[in-house]
């Protein structure tokens, strides 16, 4: 358990493994943009966070200006039960409290 609350915890990982799990994959300007307020330096640490426990993996694509893409590794694909279900959850939650 706490292996996983320390890796998800934080005002930004979930909503990066939300929009991750979404699609393919997703450029890092693309993915700042959908976070809204994040910073670049604070986006970088948390993408190099999730890539070093094997969740991300990130492909840089060799031109000019360089492309950098993310996306889920087949470990981080075992999270989508779990964001599912947090997804309903507060779903849930949300209509209860109306």
């Amino acid at each position: 358990m706490e292996i996983a609350l320390n890796l998800l915890s934080g005002k930004w990982r979930l909503k990066i493994l939300y929009y991750l799990l979404k699609g393919e994959s997703i450029h890092f300007n693309q993915l700042q943009r959908l976070l809204g307020d994040i910073t670049t330096k604070v986006l970088t640490a948390q993408l190099r966070t999730l890539e070093e426990a094997g969740i991300v993996s990130r492909v840089v694509y060799d031109e000019s200006p360089i492309r950098v893409k993310y996306s889920m590794t087949d470990t981080g694909k075992t999270l989508i039960p779990l964001m599912t279900e947090l997804c309903n959850w507060g779903k849930t939650y949300k209509k209860s409290r109306l």
